[in-house]
C-alpha cells in the first residue's frame, strides 16, 4: 500500500518502524540549500536519504500556502521582518518535491498549517507506542516535544527541562518568532516563579489572578513586569503567546487526506534534475 506513487494513504500512525524521520521540509532544504546551491542541494539530501537504513521511514513535511495566518491572527507580529528566501531557493524546492514522488519518502503539505504543528500531531499520535522518533530541523520549538523515544537533530539550547521549554518561551519571549513575552521578564525570574500556578492561569481562560497580590510567587519583582500585567489587553496578549509557541492540533483526517507516498525510481530522478541541468 504505502508504494504506489502520489496517492493519499491512511497515516501510519502505530505502524512499527525502525527509526521514524520527521523532516521540517522548509528548515532543512533552506539549510541546505544556502550551504551547496541548487543542484549540490537536492543531489546531497538523496544521498544522505540513501544512507538511512531500509527499516527507517521518511516524511517530509513542508509548511503549507498561508500557514502563518493561525497564529498571525493572534499575533500580527509572529515572524514578521524575516528574511525571506530567493525565487531560486523557492523553485529549486518545488523542483525538489517532485524528485521526492520517485524516492521511497512520504510527502505531506497541508494548506494554512505549520510543519510544527504537523509533526506535533505525528509525534503525539505515537505516544506511548515506542516508537523512536528523530525530528530534523533546527527550530527550538521541536524541544517541547523530546522524551525518552523523540530526539532531534538540534543540539539542546535551553538550560530548563524540556517540559517547560513552552512556558518559558511565553513568559520571556522568543526573538526567533518576534514574541516579546513579559517585558524584561529574564531567566532569573523564570527560574524562581511558581511555573505551575503560571501553567493553571494559561490552561484555565477563566482563571482571575491578583497579579499584584502574587507578584512574589509569580516572578514580577519588578514594578514594570506588574504595571504590564495590569492592563487587560497585555494579559490577553500574554495568552496569545502561550497558544503561539505551543502546537495547534491538526485533524488527522487532513493529515490522512495530504500523505503522498513516493515510488523509488532513480532513473526518473536523474531524468529530472538533468532537465533543470542539476
Amino acid at each position: 500500500m504505502l508504494r504506489k506513487k502520489g496517492r493519499a494513504h491512511a497515516l501510519p500512525f502505530f505502524m512499527e518502524v525502525h527509526m521514524l524521520h520527521l523532516i521540517d521540509g522548509n528548515n532543512q532544504f533552506r539549510i541546505k540549500f544556502e550551504a551547496q546551491g541548487s543542484g549540490q542541494g537536492i543531489r546531497g539530501i538523496i544521498a544522505d536519504m540513501q544512507m538511512m537504513p531500509v527499516g527507517d521511514q521518511v516524511i517530509w513535511i513542508w509548511d503549507g500556502q498561508g500557514s502563518k495566518g493561525r497564529r498571525r491572527a493572534l499575533y500580527p507580529l509572529y515572524k514578521v521582518d524575516r528574511v525571506g528566501a530567493s525565487d531560486d531557493f523557492y523553485r529549486t524546492m518545488d523542483l525538489f518535491k517532485q524528485v521526492l514522488m520517485h524516492t521511497r519518502c512520504i510527502s505531506l503539505e497541508i494548506p494554512t498549517w505549520e510543519a510544527d504543528d504537523v509533526i506535533a500531531q505525528i509525534v503525539n499520535g505515537y505516544a506511548g507506542k515506542g516508537q523512536p522518533i528523530t525530528i530534523h530541523s533546527n527550530d527550538g520549538d521541536y524541544e517541547q516535544l523530546v522524551s525518552d523515544t523523540v530526539k532531534t537533530t538540534r543540539p539542546t539550547q535551553y538550560d530548563v527541562p524540556f517540559e517547560e521549554v513552552r512556558l518559558m518561551k511565553a513568559l520571556m519571549g522568543d526573538k526567533s518568532d518576534k514574541i516579546t513575552g513579559i517585558p524584561f521578564f529574564g531567566a532569573k525570574a523564570f527560574s524562581e516563579c511558581d511555573k505551575a500556578r503560571w501553567l493553571e492561569w494559561f490552561k484555565n481562560p477563566e482563571l482571575e489572578i491578583d497579579f499584584e497580590a502574587e507578584a512574589e510567587r509569580l516572578g514580577l519583582k519588578q514594578k514594570r513586569h506588574r504595571e504590564w500585567m495590569s492592563v487587560p489587553s497585555q494579559r490577553q496578549l500574554l495568552r496569545h503567546m502561550w497558544e503561539i509557541v505551543g502546537f495547534f492540533e491538526v485533524p488527522e483526517d487532513l493529515i490522512r487526506k495530504h500523505i503522498l507516498v513516493g515510488k523509488p525510481d532513480g532513473v526518473q530522478v536523474n531524468t529530472i534534475l538533468q532537465q533543470y541541468l542539476l
